[in-house]
């Protein structure tokens, strides 16, 4: 089984172990050589290190219970959470973000400002009053970009 089709198939086995105690699988990533990471958040409010802890054994579980030997290693998003579905740009409206950008929009590639939401499908970043539509397929990488002090 090639890494792109055992990372699906770990997706499979995890994202409902995540759900089932109102989570989210914000990312797997899958080395190839016996590593996985899971990045988890919850629903409502952050992530404690007792939820990594609680999926951490429940997904090393999981795995020896499919015959599955792996390394595993389960965080939270952090404070610069990124932003990968059109859900996460509606849930996370109001926040700070950086998007990166495939090609130049506006001359930028880059661009910072407060996230207003989805309008027709494309996402909304308010920048000193003017708001940006950038369509999802124009995205390289998306992340809240908080102040930490």
């Amino acid at each position: 089984m090639n890494n792109e089709s055992m990372k699906e198939r770990l997706v499979e086995l995890i994202e409902p172990l995540v759900k089932d105690r109102f989570m989210e699988l914000v990312s797997l990533d899958f080395s190839g050589n016996g590593y996985v990471r899971i990045v988890i958040d919850r629903i409502k409010g952050p992530v404690s290190i007792d939820d990594c802890a609680e999926i951490n054994r429940a997904a090393l579980r999981l795995l020896e219970e499919k015959g599955l030997d792996y390394s595993v290693e389960v965080s939270s998003p952090g404070i610069n959470r990124p932003l990968y579905k059109p859900a996460d740009f509606e849930r996370f409206a109001g926040k700070k973000v950086k998007v990166v950008l495939r090609e130049k929009i506006e001359g930028e590639n880059v661009i910072y400002g407060k996230l207003e939401g989805l309008r027709d499908g494309k996402i909304v970043i308010n920048r000193d009053g003017a708001d940006i539509l950038v369509g999802t397929e124009a995205v390289k990488k998306a992340r809240i970009d908080e102040d930490v002090f």
